[in-house]
């Protein structure tokens, strides 16, 4: 298994990332905490936030742009894709975006 890839801590608005979606919800959908859980148990620090923030994502993924989503970011596509084998659960998608309401 390849070693577990530095996530960008802070997103920068206006930042292109490629982000590893956990999980996708209504605002306390219990699968949004337990993708929280599972992000922190491998050391990465996510939180839910607002999908339409990033650019792309909801078309991406197939899901309306009104809900909540948790998403671990990360500069290049190949370290996205080396978290793969870490989850438990396989991610909704990887998805390069650009991400807003992080000022």
């Amino acid at each position: 298994m390849p070693p577990l890839p530095p996530a960008v801590e802070s997103p920068q608005h206006g930042g292109t990332y490629f982000g590893v979606y956990l999980a996708v919800g209504e605002a306390r959908d219990p699968k949004l905490t337990t993708a929280v859980q599972e992000a922190a148990a491998l050391g990465y620090r996510v939180f839910p936030g607002d999908i339409s923030c990033d650019q792309g994502a909801a078309e991406a993924l197939g899901v309306s742009n009104n809900l909540f989503a948790v998403a671990v970011y990360f500069e290049r596509r190949g370290q996205a894709n080396d978290l793969l084998p870490w989850l438990e659960l396989p991610p909704l998608g990887v998805v390069k975006v650009r991400t807003y309401c992080a000022d």
